[in-house]
């Protein structure tokens, strides 16, 4: 049983942990973009 919830636990984890992790990579792009915007101006 402990065993059973231990390995959902994890699997729920790594789903977090990509979402952060898309979420992430999201807000970089957007700041590079924005970046790139200024210095053009």
């Amino acid at each position: 049983m402990l065993c059973l919830q231990g390995t959902f636990v994890r699997e729920v984890l790594q789903g977090v942990c990509q979402e952060l992790k898309s979420i992430c990579n999201q807000f970089v792009i957007r700041e590079n973009s924005w970046e790139r915007k200024v210095k053009k101006e």
